[in-house]
C-alpha cells in the first residue's frame, strides 16, 4: 500500500499553490499590513497561529502553527514555514515539521526519508488545512506578543 497521496490529475501542476495563495488571501486579507504573531480562532476549534517570519519587497516567509487533539490522544502539532510570492500570487510550503528545504522530485533517491511527491503532499496539506479554517470561519482574534 503506498503512503502517499493520490495524483489529482484534473489540476494544472500549479493549481496547489495558486489556491492556497487564494484562501490565504480570504483568510488573512490584509496579509501585507500584519507584522509579528497572529492568533486565528474558531468556536470550538483549536487557535492557528500565524508568525510573520521575514517580509522582502516581492515574498513574505510566515509560520503556521496548529495544534490538534483527537478523542484524547495528542497528535503532533502542525508546523509549516510558507513563502508567499505576492507579485505571481503562489504560496509554496518551504518547510514542516522541524524540515527546513523539501528536496525536488530529481533529488530524492534510494534511502531519502522523502517521497518523490513530498512536494505535493504537503501542498495538499496546507490546502486542506487553509480550506478548513475557512469553512469553520476562523477570524483574527488576538494579537500575541
Amino acid at each position: 500500500m503506498s503512503h502517499t497521496i493520490p495524483r489529482v490529475r484534473a489540476h494544472s501542476p500549479l493549481w496547489y499553490f495558486e489556491e492556497n495563495y487564494r484562501q490565504l488571501k480570504r483568510l488573512l486579507p490584509r496579509l501585507g499590513e500584519l507584522d509579528g504573531e497572529l492568533l486565528l480562532c474558531a468556536e470550538g476549534h483549536r487557535d492557528l497561529h500565524v508568525s510573520i517570519d521575514e517580509r522582502c519587497k516581492y515574498t513574505t516567509m510566515l509560520t503556521l502553527r496548529k495544534a490538534f487533539t483527537v478523542e484524547g490522544t495528542a497528535l503532533p502539532d502542525l508546523a509549516m514555514r510558507l513563502r508567499v510570492y505576492d507579485d505571481a500570487r503562489v504560496v509554496e510550503v518551504s518547510g514542516y515539521q522541524g524540515c527546513e528545504r523539501i528536496p525536488a522530485r530529481y533529488q530524492v533517491g534510494d534511502g531519502v526519508r522523502f517521497k518523490r511527491d513530498e512536494r505535493q503532499q504537503v501542498n495538499r496539506l496546507l490546502f486542506e488545512l487553509l480550506r478548513h479554517c475557512l469553512r469553520c470561519g476562523f477570524s483574527p482574534c488576538a494579537a500575541t506578543a
